[in-house]
């Protein structure tokens, strides 16, 4: 998929270096469907995910929780992969301090400032 995709995107590969030339030289093996299945539990699970992920978008999390009927979902709107997912705003440990008190009874979502992008005069 990311070779496939990487012509119409301005990074090409770079997001996914060393992914997937690594793979033609790292022992591994096709782990098939079962893999991949949908697991299922009832165990609390908080998924924090930034809407500006490239890594890990919130897609992910939203296929997984699927199987998960006791999680919730902290989305912060305007936050990457990187400490903006933790330290950007007091509501974000605010909302994980409510979800291991076993207090959050809602998704939660928050939106962080734009992002400024300086340009020189």
């Amino acid at each position: 998929r990311a070779r496939r995709e990487a012509p119409e995107s301005v990074f090409e590969m770079s997001g996914n270096f060393p992914y997937p030339e690594i793979c033609e030289v790292w022992p591994h093996r096709v782990l098939g469907p079962a893999f991949r299945r949908v697991v299922t539990a009832n165990t609390p699970v908080l998924f924090v995910v930034g809407s500006m992920d490239g890594r890990t978008p919130p897609a992910n999390a939203d296929r997984i929780r699927s199987g998960l009927r006791n999680s919730h979902t902290l989305r912060i709107d305007g936050a990457a992969h990187d400490d903006d997912l933790l330290v950007s705003d007091p509501r974000i440990v605010a909302t994980m301090v409510h979800f291991f008190q076993r207090t959050l009874d809602a998704d939660v979502r928050i939106a962080l400032p734009a992002w400024v992008f300086p340009m020189p005069k």
